[in-house]
C-alpha cells in the first residue's frame, strides 16, 4: 500500500522523535528527509504541536490495530484481557517507531492542550476496553461478584502503562512475555482472582 504524503509526513515526524526526540524535530528537517519543502507540510499542519497531534493518531490507529489484530471476541473476556495486555507489550517492544509515540504523549501532555485532550481520550478510550472485558468477566463468574469495575479498570490500566514504558525504555532487560506473566500476576490479583 502506497502512503500518502500526510502518512509520510507521520512516519519521518516518528522516525525523527525516536532518534532525535520530538523537541528537536522541525519542519525543515522533516521536509529535508521527505524531499517537500515546508510549505507541503504547513498544508496539513500549523504548528509542530498540531504535527505532533496527527503523529500521535497515526501511531495509536497502527498500535490499535496491532495490539486488537488477532483477538477473538468469543474468547472468555480474562483470555482476552490477557492477550490484549500480552500484545500492548508485544507493541512497544517490536513497533518502536509507533510506540514512542506514547511517551512523546505523555510527556507534552504536560503543557501542549491538544496532546493533553487526545491523551485523556485514548486514555478513557483504554479503560472502557478494559471495563468492558472485565464486566464480562464479572457476567461469566471468573471476577467475583461486587467488583468496583471503574477502580480496578484504572488499576490496571496504570500497571499496564507503566509496563508499556518500561518495555520500550529497557527491551534487554526483560522479554515481554516475562513481563506480561507478571503484569499478569498483579491484574489477577486486583481482579481478586
Amino acid at each position: 500500500m502506497k502512503l500518502t504524503t500526510k502518512d509520510r509526513l507521520h512516519e519521518a515526524a516518528l522516525e525523527s522523535y525516536s532518534r532525535i526526540g520530538a523537541h528537536n524535530t522541525s519542519f525543515q528537517h522533516l521536509a529535508d528527509s521527505l524531499g517537500i519543502t515546508q510549505a507541503a507540510i504547513y498544508k496539513y499542519y500549523r504548528s509542530k504541536d498540531d504535527l505532533m497531534t496527527g503523529a500521535i493518531l497515526y501511531a495509536a490507529d497502527r498500535g490499535r490495530d496491532f495490539i486488537l489484530n488477532g483477538e477473538n471476541p468469543r474468547d472468555p473476556a480474562l483470555k482476552r484481557l490477557k492477550f490484549q495486555i500480552t500484545k500492548n507489550l508485544d507493541f512497544c517492544l517490536h513497533d518502536r517507531r509507533n510506540s514512542v509515540a506514547l511517551l512523546v504523549m505523555h510527556y507534552y501532555a504536560s503543557c501542549i492542550p491538544a496532546v493533553l485532550k487526545l491523551h485523556e481520550e485514548m486514555n478513557r478510550r483504554r479503560t472502557e476496553r478494559i471495563a468492558v472485558c472485565v464486566q464480562q468477566a464479572v457476567r461469566e463468574g471468573t471476577v467475583p461478584a461486587g467488583t468496583d469495575i471503574d477502580r480496578v479498570s484504572d488499576q490496571i490500566h496504570s500497571l499496564l502503562l507503566g509496563e508499556m514504558v518500561k518495555t520500550y525504555l529497557w527491551p534487554a532487560r526483560e522479554k515481554a512475555e516475562a513481563r506480561a506473566k507478571k503484569l499478569w500476576s498483579a491484574v489477577s490479583a486486583i481482579l481478586g482472582l
